[in-house]
């Protein structure tokens, strides 16, 4: 792209076929990390189910991580992987979700500021966003997780995240349990689900997360 070679790890099911379409999960890594670590760090596929195709991009610079903007890059990475999907897979372009921690959360809530209507849910992880005021419109399914002693990405930043999908969502008030772990809620009254997740943790990715973040955004309307 633009003269410099991006990488990705790609996750296909031993059980693909061509003759259905597949959805897809984008993991995006943290700062200092790269699409292998992601895969093993962000867990989406634990279990013997292969249920989607994933994706997990490599910034092009480890340690700044993620250009957040529509033209610096890297959400056009995101449009030049989806092409290069459907062009390759048989893939269903009305499921395609994106997930990450840290970095790759912000990353994740700042896609939806650009990239909407290519995606069906998200589920951001210790992170923060979105950033970008009018752009920012989305209403999108969202499972926001964030630890309670989180000192890289304050708690406040995620509650910052879960209002703003809130707002966006008409949710009310009121939650009841979720049952992808005992910290999780879902907000009543939303026109599209929100999920949050405070659990009792740091700067990390819990191991409820990785399936239920699958769960949620497979299962997402």
């Amino acid at each position: 792209m633009g003269g410099v070679t991006r990488s990705y790890v790609l996750s296909v099911p031993a059980d693909y076929v061509s003759s259905k379409k597949w959805p897809v999960i984008f993991g995006f890594h943290g700062l200092n990390a790269d699409g292998a670590s992601a895969r093993n760090y962000l867990s989406l596929e634990q279990g013997a189910a292969k249920d989607a195709l994933f994706v997990y991009p490599t910034a092009t610079n480890k340690s700044t991580g993620w250009k957040m903007k529509e033209g610096e890059g890297d959400v056009e990475l995101f449009d030049a992987l989806v092409a290069s999907l459907v062009a390759s897979h048989c893939i269903d372009p009305a499921r395609v979700y994106s997930t990450g921690f840290s970095h790759g959360a912000m990353f994740t809530n700042n896609l939806t500021c650009w990239r909407a209507s290519k995606l069906r849910a998200v589920a951001p992880t210790g992170g923060s966003g979105p950033w970008y005021g009018a752009s920012c419109t989305a209403s999108l399914p969202a499972m926001i997780t964030h630890g309670k002693s989180d000192g890289t990405v304050p708690l406040a930043d995620g509650v910052k995240t879960r209002d703003y999908w809130l707002k966006q969502n008409g949710c009310k008030s009121t939650t009841k349990p979720h049952p992808a772990d005992p910290s999780c809620v879902a907000y009543d009254g939303c026109t599209k689900p929100v999920v949050w997740c405070e659990f009792a943790g740091g700067h990390t990715v819990p191991a409820f997360a990785g399936p239920g973040v699958k769960a949620f955004l497979l299962g997402a309307p």
